[in-house]
């Protein structure tokens, strides 16, 4: 390696590389939309909407190409009039002044009373909002002021007498680093004031344009205006998004969820330990005391427990198909997701690319769609599937038909709301496109070859030809009891977080629980896992031979959790006022609750058969 030292080249990885600027360069101004803060209906408006009349560059506003996953997550990039140069302060800067209508200042107040906020991007950097406070309490008990590094900036402010301003100048403060003889942008700030018209740029003197001091036929003029400042930082530009993560207030809550999640895990991690410990011994002791049978049929009819269920244990489930097309789906998703996660740790993807985490999961699920169809298919030939075309056809159909009839009536919902948020129609056509060249055709491709190949994994027991009878059922085994036992196995070691994994992700700040989303859903799968495999050895230790579908739900059930979790969260978290965020919100919720259902509920179930192949071949055979 120090040999071939100097030959070795490296490169930045797409859309991670700074940009470095010299003194007097143009620096990118774009605008995104505006979204609430406060009341979380989940309705985003355009930033150059007809009622909100911001100043506009002179050959007009012209939108900034983004990715398939920003565009599904709301983003609406545009060019913006303000014109920002590398070092160069300017003092005041007038933009234009916009005339306000009785609808347009409606309009304006709503979105003020709900707390809405601007979001602009500097060199991809999200805008922070300079006047965000909040109190806490010290170490020493004595209540203090800190800053609030939150994205955006509010567009006006509610007085104490409920009168109604709105924020006109924006004062820009840029942080730089100096690299060698480049600069490099590492910190933006906005802090904005309502001037009267014709007060020119004297920031700080707020006089306060009352939205309410005006009558229905009269009409409001807003001069609009901004100044920069340029100072330089020691902060360099790989860690210029810390900015947004230090923050006192959530520092010391995130501390003392670590430590719970850091006990908790280990708590859990060594109750697993050792129940599967205790299960190994179990299993091989029962298998040693079978196979020193002389395997008489007098010898053999003695024997009860899991012994008796030998010639029934891999017969065919009821709904073979349906059960085989969940198993796929939920592997596709599974790999999708874990394929994700890695790429994201190495580092392919940055939150300085935005959406990139949601473009880069549509797009290897698409591209896993092999996975999915090849272990339908392997399932279906298992368990003696007869129609193959069905289950070839059916696959890549069943579980994105019903996303899509779902997805669809939300987007629907968010255009009725003339929602900045709505996916345009070339947008969802391409999504249909991704689904229709390669998804589908790789599930169909790799499920014909899985039904040409042997199966690599037979059973390796014999169905009887009539299914013997099952006895009472223990209390113990009942479904309904384990779906609950296994949804809140899990729960103690993530609760701490469930509140900030929902928090990150409504804000669209999924970033911010990279490491700690890698190391909760590989704790999750390993624990849904394990407890599909412990209820299948009850199962059928007391005879009961039909354990697919029951093994499939309760590997699945923290979904359940997580679901209900997602309920409780937007009720004390949320202020949802309307039907709309509602049905938004849950709607959602549901999706990224089904798709952890397939996902652990397919692991579980493909486990829980390769723990019984290695149970029935233990057993020695005539």
């Amino acid at each position: 390696m120090l040999l071939v030292w100097q030959t070795v080249q490296a490169r930045y990885l797409p859309g991670v590389a700074p940009i470095d600027y010299s003194s007097g360069d143009s620096i990118d101004v774009f605008v995104n939309r505006l979204t609430s803060s406060t009341a979380q209906n989940f309705i985003g408006y355009d930033y150059y909407n007809d009622h909100l009349k911001f100043c506009k560059p002179e050959n007009g506003p012209h939108k900034v190409s983004g990715s398939l996953g920003a565009i599904l997550l709301g983003d609406r990039l545009y060019t913006s009039p303000v014109d920002i140069r590398m070092l160069q302060d300017d003092a005041c800067h007038k933009l234009c002044t916009s005339v306000y209508k009785k609808d347009d200042l409606k309009f304006i107040k709503g979105l003020i009373n709900d707390g809405y906020r601007q979001h602009w991007l500097i060199d991809s950097l999200p805008v922070i909002g300079a006047r965000e406070v909040s109190r806490v309490a010290s170490e020493h008990g004595i209540q203090k002021t800190v800053s609030l590094n939150v994205a955006g900036f509010l567009l006006g402010h509610v007085l104490t007498d409920e009168r109604l301003i709105i924020y006109n100048h924006y004062n820009i403060t840029l942080d730089y680093h100096k690299k060698k003889d480049k600069f490099r942008v590492v910190g933006v700030q906005v802090e904005s004031s309502s001037m009267e018209n014709g007060e020119g740029c004297a920031f700080g003197t707020e006089t306060k344009i009352n939205l309410d001091e005006f009558g229905d036929d009269e009409t409001l003029e807003v001069e609009y205006s901004y100044s920069v400042t340029w100072r330089e930082s020691d902060t360099p530009w790989a860690t210029r998004w810390d900015h947004y993560l230090n923050n006192e207030k959530v520092s010391k809550l995130d501390k003392a969820n670590n430590y719970i999640f850091f006990f908790s895990t280990l708590f859990i991690t060594c109750g697993v330990i050792l129940q599967v410990l205790a299960l190994t011994r179990v299993l091989r002791k029962d298998i040693s005391q079978y196979n020193e049978l002389s395997l008489e049929p007098e010898d053999f009819a003695n024997e009860r427990g899991w012994k008796q269920v030998a010639g029934d244990v891999f017969r065919k489930p009821r709904s073979v198909l349906a059960y085989s097309i969940m198993i796929g789906s939920g592997a596709q998703i599974l790999a999708a997701f874990s394929a994700t996660l890695v790429l994201t740790i190495l580092g392919f993807i940055s939150p300085t690319s935005r959406g990139s985490f949601s473009t880069a999961l549509l797009v290897l699920t698409a591209m896993l769609g092999g996975v999915g169809g090849w272990i339908s298919a392997v399932s279906y030939k298992t368990w003696g599937g007869q129609d193959r075309k069905a289950n070839l056809l059916l696959t890549p159909i069943v579980v994105p038909l019903l996303v899509f009839f779902i997805f669809l009536f939300l987007n629907f919902l968010l255009i009725f709301h003339h929602s900045s948020g709505a996916v345009p129609i070339g947008e969802i056509a391409t999504i249909i496109g991704i689904w229709g060249c390669i998804s589908a055709p790789l599930s169909i491709l790799f499920g014909f070859i899985a039904f040409k190949k042997p199966l690599r994994y037979p059973p390796t027991m014999r169905v009887n030809q009539i299914a013997r009878l099952q006895p009472p059922k223990p209390w113990y085994t009942n479904l309904a009891l384990m779906v609950l036992l296994s949804a809140l196995y899990p729960s103690g070691a993530f609760v701490s977080y469930i509140s900030v994994i929902f928090g990150s992700i409504w804000s669209d700040k999924i970033f911010k629980i990279f490491g700690m989303l890698s190391l909760s859903c590989c704790m999750l799968v390993i624990l849904s896992v394990f407890t599909g495999v412990v209820y299948l050895y009850l199962l059928i230790l007391n005879e009961n031979y039909k354990w697919q579908w029951p093994v499939f739900l309760v590997s699945g059930a923290p979904a359940i959790l997580f679901y209900f979790f997602s309920i409780l969260y937007g009720y004390k978290n949320l202020n949802i006022d309307t039907a709309f965020g509602i049905f938004f919100y849950l709607g959602y919720s549901f999706l990224m609750s089904m798709f952890c259902f397939l996902a652990l509920g397919s692991g579980g179930s493909i486990a829980a058969y390769l723990v019984t192949r290695i149970i029935y071949n233990s057993i020695k055979s005539e």
